[in-house]
């Protein structure tokens, strides 16, 4: 019986722990590395960092990031049976992510003895490796597997990420909809969209 080897939850499988109305202030698009060099072009903003949210305020002579929230990092409903459920299975799985903090977040959520290999913004950065939509960072997830992205699956949350699977030619793209976007992560060539990964195991399962 053929077997997919599962690639990557794009943590994405951690679940926000911030309400919709405090979310909905957030400017998701900017990262950490746009930040740092000049956070005084962001003033004003709040941004996600790691698992925190940072307000930039202007100062007459500086900028002040002031830390609005914190939460901790926590699996999306199902991604800790499925990961066990692979372990189990002997596949390997790697998590990729655009975060500096990886290992930290995979700390907070206990998932650390699930994960064999983590692609994070620091690899990224070390090996020049571009961001979603392209492909580079789930490739080198695959290199860090010893693995095909042709015998591969890759779980994505974002039309970018989807976009990026579909790029690498991975031969699953399975596509978890945290925000009511299935058909756009369909138009993008997911090849399976569900709302989380217990979803997936009850198919499963159930076919």
């Amino acid at each position: 019986m053929h077997r997919w080897l599962v690639l990557a939850f794009l943590l994405g499988g951690c679940a926000s722990a911030f309400p919709k109305e405090v979310m909905s202030t957030v400017n998701t698009a900017i990262t950490v590395e746009m930040l740092r060099p000049d956070p005084l072009a962001f003033k004003g903003q709040r941004v996600m960092v790691g698992g925190d949210i940072l307000s930039t305020q202007p100062r007459t002579d500086e900028t002040e990031i002031e830390l609005l929230a914190r939460r901790g990092a926590h699996p999306y409903p199902g991604a800790r049976l499925y990961l066990e459920l692979v372990r189990d299975a002997g596949m390997r799985c790697a998590v990729v992510s655009g975060s500096t903090h990886m290992h930290l977040l995979l700390q907070q959520a206990r998932l650390t003895h699930l994960i064999d290999e983590y692609v994070d913004g620091n690899t990224a950065r070390a090996e020049h490796l571009s961001r979603k939509p392209a492909p580079d960072m789930l490739l080198a997830a695959c290199r860090q597997l010893g693995l095909d992205p042709e015998r591969t699956a890759v779980f994505e949350t974002t039309r970018d990420g989807v976009d990026a699977g579909r790029a690498g030619q991975f031969e699953v793209v399975v596509a978890v909809d945290r925000h009511g976007d299935a058909l756009e992560l369909e138009a993008h060539g997911a090849d399976l969209v569900v709302a989380d990964l217990g979803e997936l195991l009850e198919r499963q399962l159930g076919g």
